[in-house]
């Protein structure tokens, strides 16, 4: 699959391991970067690259059956809210989203915070301090 350039958006991307370099505008970035801005890319239609370094998944365990894991159901749920609905529920939630101004990095934030989560119906909840997942 080939990588778009999360600055610039051009196809000229050259991946060496987990790192990206855009051969156009020369921005540097690595997957890790990329699954922190999970819910931007999704507003584009992308999936962040998955690590080429089977200890990032833990004991080398692929994902079950190829099913989206609970972070991309989260940042799916997310990019149908606006900003304001992201802003009220990360009060809600009691999270401070620093800096984060544009939505996918209010999400993000929020995502990290791991104070919301996904009830029964697919609906984007306030995590209760006192439950344990």
């Amino acid at each position: 699959m080939a990588h778009l350039c999360i600055n610039c958006n051009a196809p000229a991307v050259q991946r060496s391991g987990d790192r990206f370099v855009c051969k156009k505008c020369g921005y540097r970035w690595d997957v890790a970067h990329e699954q922190a801005n999970a819910a931007y890319l999704a507003s584009q239609g992308r999936q962040p690259a998955e690590s080429s370094e089977p200890a990032v998944r833990g004991a080398g365990q692929p994902p079950a059956s190829g099913e989206p894991n609970t972070e991309d159901h989260l940042v799916a749920a997310l990019v149908k809210y606006t900003v304001a609905d992201i802003d009220e529920l990360a009060g809600a939630a009691g999270v401070d989203l620093g800096d984060a101004r544009l939505k996918h990095e209010k999400a993000a934030a929020l995502i990290r915070s791991g104070k919301i989560a996904l009830d029964e119906a697919g609906a984007v909840v306030v995590v209760d301090e006192g439950e344990s997942e």
